[in-house]
């Protein structure tokens, strides 16, 4: 990971861990940049989706939904497709995230779960 000197990660009292700004920051400014621990694909067609039975289904009901005339998912935004669909997606997204964390060594693993703990305002 890297990071500039813009920002430092800091505990922050009954929230857990934050990202407080040191100075000015500029818009459209990279202040922290680092590689994912994983990758996953929305693509119906995909290997991983396809592997896991239950991606594959909630993909299969996704690719329906789209034949159907119900959305478009090349031209409509996610957040304005029907909530059938986005749950499907979060679904096939979510079995995916579990695949990749259960082929993760050990010490990837370790680092996902410190993840754990973050929450929503």
């Amino acid at each position: 990971m890297s990071s500039s000197t813009a920002v430092k990660i800091v505990e922050i009292a009954g929230r857990g861990m934050g990202v407080l700004a040191t100075r000015s920051i500029r818009p459209g400014q990279v202040i922290l940049q680092e590689m994912p621990f994983a990758r996953v694909s929305k693509n119906a067609g995909s290997a991983e989706v396809r592997s896991h039975p239950v991606a594959s289904r909630l993909m299969d009901r996704v690719v329906e939904l789209a034949a159907s005339g119900a959305f478009n998912p090349r031209t409509d935004d996610f957040l304005s497709w029907p909530p059938e669909v986005r749950r499907c997606m979060e679904g096939v997204l979510e079995a995916q995230a579990e695949m990749e964390y259960d082929r993760a060594p050990p010490a990837v693993q370790a680092k996902w779960m410190v993840l754990s703990d973050v929450h929503a305002a």
